[in-house]
């Protein structure tokens, strides 16, 4: 299951580190550390980021973001880990309010139609 962060602060990128596996590949990781203002309070979740996402987050690093993560659980000699893991980022989508136009302004009231024989007053 992808949970999802809009429009929070790519704060910075830290502990990159790399190795090797058992089976001979390279990999690498890091933690993006996202802040979202909400209200008065800022929420930080650090974010575990494999592979080539961390050029994409280093590329992004100040700017308003959009995540997308999932939590992982794990059981290690009898003790519980959890790790939030990036799965998307990208630059944060920030709607504009449509151009509010002016309503254009009423027609001047047309002067009343002279009547062609003054004597003649009545409507019918």
């Amino acid at each position: 299951m992808l949970f999802e962060i809009k429009n929070a602060k790519l704060a910075e990128v830290i502990d990159i580190t790399s190795g090797t596996s058992k089976s001979g590949n390279d990999w690498t990781k890091a933690t993006a550390i996202i802040e979202k203002v909400e209200g008065n309070y800022t929420d930080t979740y650090p974010l575990l980021v494999f592979g080539d996402k961390i050029q994409e987050a280093q590329a992004l690093i100040g700017a308003a973001v959009d995540v997308k993560f999932n939590v992982q659980a794990r059981q290690y000699n009898g003790r519980w880990y959890t790790d939030l893991g990036l799965r998307f980022i990208s630059a944060a989508v920030t709607e504009r309010p449509a151009l509010q136009q002016k309503p254009a302004p009423a027609p001047a009231p047309q002067p009343a139609p002279e009547k062609e024989d003054p004597d003649n007053d009545l409507p019918f």
